[in-house]
């Protein structure tokens, strides 16, 4: 549960049949226990009994307080730093609830994993040439990506107008695609292989005997989950006042409390 020095989270959600999940990429090929910035912050709520996922976006330099920070405010992405727990409690108080688990990525494990599956699908409105893929080239329809070109799509701001906030769209527009994969006949009948690459490749504190469980009763009931995506957005600004580098002038975004709220409604909608 979140906590600060003075307070302690009041999370006024529960139900055993919904688990929060916070997916956290961090921005390095080293070793994934690298102490490292987390330029991907999503949660996914999951609930078991409906079968539908929200998945909720916050990005990188989202401007709030750090659960370490006694209030003052900082960008996302360096609660990273701080360690993982540090990401998943300010997460915890932005959004007022626990988060169950999380799943620590890096690049390399990235590109792994989404080969392990035999690549994903991703469709597309739209068409555009990535500059930070070597000019890889996307298109309207339906897009296959291996590994290293999900994690290029994943990473790509500078092709569009509206910069992270694409990233970030594209960010969970690639988990949609990989948990379909992953729930297909071909890959959750050969479940235990995926798991053993997964799990070479994050770092979690899901146990995998819990991990197996939700795969097995996924090969059971073969049950089609419904994904919703939603982003929390703000505005861009520049701010010398930060947490971890007090008196530099950095790039932030004041989060859009409207945006917040409505993330928090359907976080609790998705427990109904």
């Amino acid at each position: 549960m979140a906590t600060t020095e003075e307070n302690v989270i009041d999370n006024y959600l529960s139900s055993d049949d919904v688990i929060n999940v916070y997916i956290s990429g961090i921005d390095s090929r080293g070793g994934i226990n690298e102490v490292s910035r987390s330029d991907v912050n999503i949660i996914m709520s999951v609930n078991k009994k409906t079968h539908n996922i929200l998945m909720i976006n916050t990005p990188r330099d989202y401007y709030v307080p750090l659960s370490i920070s006694n209030g003052v405010r900082d960008k996302l992405t360096h609660a990273g730093v701080y360690g993982i727990e540090c990401s998943r409690n300010t997460l915890e108080m932005l959004y007022g609830i626990q988060i169950d688990y999380y799943v620590k990525v890096n690049f390399s494990g990235f590109e792994k994993i989404i080969d392990s599956l035999g690549g994903v699908d991703v469709t597309l409105d739209y068409s555009a040439t990535l500059s930070q893929a070597g000019n890889l080239t996307v298109h309207n329809g339906v897009n296959h990506f291996n590994g290293e070109q999900a994690l290029a799509f994943a990473r790509e701001r500078y092709a569009y107008s509206d910069g992270d906030r694409q990233r970030g769209r594209n960010q969970m527009m690639i988990m949609e695609a990989a948990i379909k994969k992953a729930c297909s006949p071909a890959i959750i009948s050969n479940y235990t292989s995926v798991l053993s690459e997964v799990s070479k490749n994050v770092i979690t504190d899901m146990s995998y005997d819990f991990i197996a469980e939700l795969a097995q009763t996924q090969l059971n009931d073969m049950a089609v989950w419904n994904i919703t995506q939603i982003s929390v957005t703000g505005a861009g600004s520049y701010s010398s006042t930060t947490y971890s580098m007090p008196g530099w002038s950095l790039y932030v975004m004041i989060p859009d409390e409207e945006s917040v709220e409505n993330a928090k409604e359907q976080i609790k909608d998705n427990y109904n």
